[in-house]
């Protein structure tokens, strides 16, 4: 599998449990999981999805950054959304440190996202060795 269609698959599922979850929520008529909803629709539908769609169009010259980075993403928002839904369930503050862990891991993620697409967008020197035509010729160009 490569980096992109991981990312787009996380992404789907993600947005899949999102819609699922604001089904639940929308029958029941019961709201308490909004701000996981938001989260896991937010960093794990939306966020994943972007950084699919760049490694997708991007020549990655560090693809192993590239899968550490989507690996730190995709336990950033799994750990943050499920705390923050079994925080606003149960109400207990044993919760919070988790949902710290995740928004760490998540803001992690995106910092190695920048710092892969500014490294990646910088120009790469190739050392051209092949011959310059003399000055005032023009290379020929054959039709076939």
């Amino acid at each position: 599998m490569r980096i992109e269609q991981y990312c787009i698959a996380v992404a789907a599922t993600a947005a899949l449990c999102g819609m699922g979850l604001g089904i639940f929520m929308a029958t029941n008529h019961d709201f308490t999981l909004m701000p996981a909803h938001a989260h896991l629709n937010l960093l794990g539908w939306v966020s994943m999805a972007l950084y699919g769609l760049y490694y997708r169009g991007a020549a990655l010259l560090r693809i192993r950054l590239a899968w550490i980075q989507a690996g730190i993403a995709t336990v950033g928002f799994v750990t943050m959304t499920g705390a923050l839904a079994a925080l606003l369930l149960t109400l207990d503050p044993r919760f919070e440190p988790l949902i710290g862990v995740g928004a760490s891991l998540s803001l992690l993620a995106m910092a190695l996202f920048l710092f892969q697409v500014v490294i990646e967008s910088r120009p790469t020197r190739i050392r051209d060795t092949s011959p310059l035509p003399a000055e005032g010729t023009f290379p020929v160009v054959e039709h076939g």
